[in-house]
């Protein structure tokens, strides 16, 4: 008798695979409205046009218990690697360099210190949101990147013998990733082992 093979949800047609070009990256200043529309004090924007990036990536140190005769390894502090995003250097989209001056001021190399009291909108830290998208623009994946404040900008060379589209990159740090519901829910149930 033949075997059948059973690949689980891979066969079934309501299976939504996730792809890697279907996502927004949003940096948020104060709020996140409707349609994901970001208030930039006064202005709005649905998203920075981006081409690459990636999903958060988490690290934990490891505790080592010291038994006779052997080791046990046990998780301890939890550290979210920074993520580098790839963004398309588009006229009059500086958001990268408004994000730096509010932190940093190029003129006398001062750098703002997190105790100073300045507003809302120029601190240095932002909530970012990843969402990947289905085919429809609905969102099936959405993070929510608390703390993040540019570690690394590079605005890319210049080359008169190359015709390609010059790029903005730079490496966000941020204190902690939260994977959410595609409603915006924060996913509070461990699984039940």
């Amino acid at each position: 008798m033949p075997i059948k093979m059973d690949i689980g949800t891979l066969s079934d047609q309501s299976t939504v695979f996730k792809r890697k070009f279907r996502w927004v990256f949003v940096l948020a200043d104060t709020e996140i409205g409707s349609e994901g529309i970001v208030s930039y004090g006064g202005s709005t924007t649905t998203g920075h046009i981006c081409k690459i990036s990636s999903r958060p990536v988490l690290n934990f140190d490891e505790q080592q218990v010291q038994h006779a005769i052997e080791v046990i390894n046990l998780p301890a502090k939890a550290q979210w690697d920074s993520i580098t995003i790839t963004a398309y250097d588009v006229s009059g989209e500086s958001f990268l360099y408004k994000w730096l001056i509010s932190f940093y001021d190029p003129w006398f190399g001062k750098v703002v210190p997190m105790a100073e009291p300045i507003s809302a909108i120029a601190q240095p830290k932002k909530t970012g949101f990843l969402r990947l998208l289905d085919g429809h623009g609905t969102t099936i994946e959405f993070w929510t990147l608390e703390g993040c404040w540019p570690a690394t900008i590079d605005w890319g060379d210049l080359d008169y013998s190359d015709s390609g589209l010059s790029m903005v990159s730079f490496q966000m740090r941020y204190d902690r990733a939260i994977l959410k519901d595609p409603n915006g829910f924060v996913i509070t149930e461990p699984l039940g082992f």
